[in-house]
């Protein structure tokens, strides 16, 4: 379908895209970034805090299934703009809030938008470029860059105007981002207009999209990568810090250099993936954070860490190849409600990775969780060797 399509279109459509991740990711990462002055401000414990932002993410992963099943149903359009919307209006209404109860309630809301975009956006991109996984790494910089820009955001905003001003400068950006989704993306058409909402979410129906066996295999995989994501990103500076010795400072420039090296091999991730195997890319990625976390168990100079987290940065890219996998294997009238199914399963999953490996970094110390992280990629990787050999066994079978 990609070739039939004109390129500025798809490149517009992938800049949007682009922006939507970076916009929408920025409204939840710059109220984590923010936490000191909003739990100051509005008289409430880190817990309430904690929980506010536990259930903005909880929320933002039971959002996709629904979203890809509307995408489905209704066109991807129509709800990567609805998300837009709840984002933007939520974070503005946030920067107002007067009480913690109103705070949590449009902390979900913010959650919902958060939860919205990402497949509908995956889905429309696979339908317009024939080489996903590049498409998919240029359009996850978005996301990346939030994460490099809620820190600078809190130093030049935060800081000197406090934090409702930041919140409103967040809510007021996706204004913007709304109206070139409007203006510049064509309306998009239904998957399947036969099939009703209520039946793309019956339960037989979910359990024979999940029930394929590389579509299993690779939620498992995908479950399992989360939840090293999820740890790294949550505990990364607090292990720098207490293990290590850093600063605060050199802990969060070394934090900000994982986000980096996310960003600029996200790309390349997806673009080696259109090339050659994905299990060989996704494999790559794999091992570089088998090297970065084992590199963090021993102390070593501020020179070594570095190098440390810039490969577990790398091995944060390997969402392009998986996600194109999963395309690879969804029916196209499948492909939004299967995405969101998939993804929804290994968020859920992939949100204990900060709870588990915190307690084992508070039982055992920092060494060990560390070593957790690398055991759970080693296992990724065996399990991509087992896919490989099980497939070169079926070529060999079929000759």
């Amino acid at each position: 379908m990609g070739d039939t399509i004109s390129w500025p279109y798809r490149t517009n459509v992938l800049a949007l895209c682009m922006s939507v991740y970076f916009g929408v990711r920025l409204s939840t990462a710059a109220v984590s970034a923010l936490g000191s002055q909003i739990v100051a401000a509005l008289g409430i414990s880190f817990g309430l805090f904690g929980f506010a932002i536990t259930g903005a993410k909880s929320t933002a992963a039971l959002v996709q299934l629904p979203s890809g099943a509307l995408s489905d149903t209704y066109g991807e359009r129509k709800v990567i703009l609805s998300a837009v919307v709840l984002a933007g209006s939520g974070t503005v209404l946030l920067a107002l809030s007067p009480s913690y109860t109103l705070f949590l309630t449009l902390a979900v809301l913010i959650g919902v938008g958060g939860g919205l975009y990402y497949s509908p956006s995956t889905v429309l991109l696979d339908e317009l470029y024939d080489r996903t996984g590049r498409a998919l790494g240029v359009f996850r910089i978005g996301g990346q860059s939030a994460g490099i820009a809620a820190p600078l955001l809190v130093a030049g905003v935060g800081i000197r105007h406090g934090w409702r001003s930041a919140l409103l400068v967040v809510g007021l950006l996706l204004v913007p981002i709304g109206l070139g989704l409007s203006v510049f993306m064509r309306p998009t058409t239904p998957a399947s207009e036969a099939t009703a909402l209520h039946d793309r979410l019956r339960p037989r129906r979910l359990r024979a999209l999940l029930s394929r066996p590389p579509i299993a295999v690779t939620t498992l995989f995908a479950s399992l990568t989360q939840f090293v994501d999820v740890a790294a990103f949550a505990l990364l500076p607090l292990g720098l810090q207490r293990y290590h010795g850093l600063s605060p400072a050199f802990a969060a420039a070394l934090y900000g250099l994982y986000f980096v090296f996310g960003a600029l091999f996200q790309p390349m991730s997806g673009w080696l993936s259109d090339r050659f195997d994905h299990r060989w890319v996704i494999g790559g990625t794999l091992l570089a954070g088998v090297v970065g976390f084992c590199l963090l168990t021993a102390r070593a100079s501020p020179v070594i860490l570095a190098v440390a987290v810039g490969f577990v940065g790398v091995s944060r890219t390997w969402a392009p190849p998986v996600q194109a996998r999963f395309l690879h294997h969804l029916r196209a009238g499948d492909r939004g409600t299967g995405f969101g199914l998939v993804r929804t399963i290994y968020l859920l999953v992939g949100a204990l990775g900060a709870t588990t490996t915190g307690t084992v970094a508070s039982t055992l110390g920092w060494s060990y969780a560390f070593a957790t992280l690398a055991a759970v990629l080693c296992v990724c990787v065996s399990i991509l060797l087992a896919i490989t050999a099980w497939s070169w066994v079926e070529r060999r079978g079929a000759v």
